[in-house]
């Protein structure tokens, strides 16, 4: 009966061992796995932390409207951002963006906006510049062979100037390091004809209402004469405001030379938008 007793007593003595060393295993291991856990967790945690970084980045610096020239053209300019001078205040200047493209020969083509075009301020770039920043005046000979660059300052810029700048946009400002002024010269001695003298040929603006508009030919009517007048729209500066340009809008379109018909459309600079 002892015997029996104590039998039974091992017995239990051993399940309660048993029982304290399972539980010991089953808490290391949980302690384990949870430092692994940690461990395994913290890098993607900091790596999300630097994407996150990154991406505030790229977004800051890709924010905007604007944007400089592709580095190919830029590097044709030797200019980031090309432009004319429309309006002057009193530590600031806005330009009316110049449009230019590398034509297939391998010429440049820029587009300026004509001087008596109708830009509303949202179509202006508001310029800045400190006390580091260079000013200087390009007069350019021989259709562009050879140039020559002067010494100037903030008070040798005059409204329909065009400027070549160096810097860089932060929220649809630029911020200049190099203001160049571009004169073009004078044909009678021996220099390419100034943008000015041919803006002055130029014809009025005709305002009508849009029949039709396509990738390559707007058609609009003017109200008063009921005539349809056509145009292309290649190089021409499409100022559309908020809303891209629709049938039955009213535009207000600047050419030159003739007005042309449906099959031979007329060349236009500028097609704005009246809101």
């Amino acid at each position: 009966m002892k015997i029996k007793k104590m039998i039974i007593l091992l017995g239990i003595v051993c399940t309660w061992n048993i029982l304290l060393a399972g539980c010991g295993t089953t808490h290391e291991y949980v302690t384990d796995k949870q430092e692994k856990q940690v461990l395994s967790e913290e890098p993607k945690d900091a790596l999300s932390e630097e994407n996150a970084a990154d991406t505030e980045e790229t977004q800051e610096n890709t924010a905007g409207k604007w944007k400089v020239l592709e580095p190919e053209i830029a590097a044709a300019c030797d200019a980031d951002f090309k432009g004319k001078v429309w309006k002057i205040a009193e530590d600031s200047f806005y330009i009316a963006e110049t449009k230019v493209k590398i034509l297939e020969d391998g010429s440049l083509s820029n587009s300026t906006p004509s001087s008596n075009a109708p830009i509303p301020d949202s179509q202006l770039i508001q310029v800045v510049f400190d006390d580091d920043t260079g000013f200087y005046v390009r007069t350019i000979y021989d259709n562009g062979e050879s140039h020559e660059d002067k010494k100037a300052g903030f008070r040798d810029l005059q409204q329909y100037m065009r400027v070549d700048l160096k810097g860089k946009f932060e929220n649809d400002v630029f911020y200049a390091v190099e203001v160049r002024i571009v004169d073009a010269g004078d044909v009678g001695a021996g220099k390419t004809e100034s943008v000015e003298q041919k803006e002055n040929t130029v014809a009025d603006p005709i305002t009508g209402i849009v029949e039709e508009y396509t990738d390559d030919t707007i058609t609009i009517k003017d109200p008063g004469d009921g005539l349809s007048y056509y145009f292309l729209l290649k190089d021409a500066q499409i100022v559309e405001g908020d809303l891209p340009i629709a049938v039955g809008d009213k535009v207000e379109v600047t050419y030159q030379g003739l007005l042309g018909d449906v099959k031979n459309p007329g060349e236009c600079s500028v097609i704005c938008k009246i809101e």
